[in-house]
Parts: structure tokens; sequence; C-alpha cells
């Protein structure tokens, strides 16, 4: 099965349960989120169901695409939240230039084999990018989470050497628990906020 028809065949089933829907922004995000022009264009990575685009727009970003590589998951995104702006597409086929970039949860998803594209593109196509993924040698277990799509652990410090043309100007890490009915399950996230150079 390849990877697109892996998120069809996620996103057919009840879209509220999975792991990751509707995770509320830390305030260690808010504060990156506030340093963002808010007129910009900002592009949504691997958007889902709608439900990031929505609450970014709700902060007071009106120039919002969110973006995902399933079909199914931006049929819910449209039916639900009809004002904003999604697409399909795999995120190395976006087309925006000159934008921002919001990369929530995304990352972790993509193999070792392809991180060094994946973070290429978003290298290319972002004026401020915020990359927030999943991080820790503790977690490197079995969890619900995998069984709805492979966690792969990168280290931080690989992704922002992978990012040739931004800075790293902050990073934050916190700890997010899943939408998982085992309340003990929590990873450690890392946000970084990258200004072009």
């Amino acid at each position: 099965m390849g990877l697109s028809n892996e998120w069809e065949q996620i996103y057919l089933q009840d879209y509220k349960s999975l792991p990751w829907f509707n995770l509320p922004f830390s305030k260690e995000l808010q504060s990156l989120l506030n340093s963002l022009d808010k007129e910009k264009k900002l592009i949504v990575t691997g958007c889902g169901a709608g439900d990031t685009a929505h609450r970014l727009n709700k902060l007071g970003f009106n120039n919002i695409r969110g973006y995902d590589i399933s079909k199914n998951a931006i049929g819910v995104a449209r039916k639900n939240f009809p004002r904003l702006n999604f697409k399909v597409s795999k995120t190395e086929e976006i087309k925006d230039k000159n934008c921002n970039i919001f990369d929530q949860y995304v990352v972790h998803h993509i193999s070792k084999s392809g991180l060094k594209r994946y973070i290429n593109k978003l290298d290319k196509m972002g004026d401020n990018i915020i990359c927030i993924f999943f991080y820790g040698k503790k977690e490197k277990r079995k969890s619900i989470i995998k069984k709805r799509g492979k966690v792969y652990h990168h280290n931080p410090k690989k992704i922002e050497r992978l990012f040739r043309n931004h800075i790293l100007t902050k990073q934050a890490s916190y700890s997010v628990r899943p939408n998982v009915p085992d309340k003990e399950i929590k990873y450690t996230a890392i946000a970084q906020h990258y200004i072009k150079k």
C-alpha cells in the first residue's frame, strides 16, 4: 500500500478519534505564532481534517491554505470549514512561494530517507517556518500513534542542519498528550521557528 493510500484509509474512520485531532496549542507554540505576520499567506502542511487551520484562523490568521496528501482528509476539511482554503497535494509538490509555513506533527511521519527532500521543499518555499515534531529517546515505543502512522524521531539538530536558507531563531519543547484512551501516553514536542537568511 502506498503512502497516499495509507492516509486515505486513516481518514475513512472517525477523524475525531485520531490521536492528533484538535490538539491544543501550547503556550510555547502560541508565543512562536505571535511573531508571525497574520496577513501574510500561511501554508498549513499536512492539514488533515482542517482543525489546525481553523484554530489558526481563530487566532487571526486570515490568509490560510491547508494542504494534505489525503483526498478524504481534504474532503472533511472543506465540509467542516468551508470558508478556508484546502487543497490535495504532497508537500513536495506545493507551488506557493514567499509565504509562511506551519508544519505541525508532519516531520515525524517522514522517513529518514525522505527527510532531506521534505525539509528542502520547506526551505525553498517559506519565509518564516514553524516546524513542530515529536522527539524523545524514551518515546521510541509502540503506541496508538504508531498504529495510525509510523513515528520517526529525527534529531532536532539534524533538522536544523537541513535548513540551508533559514536560521533557527527559537526552539521550545513541551509535552503533548494525544487523544487516546491511555491518558498516560505523552510525547515531547519540539517547536522550531526559522526565518529566511
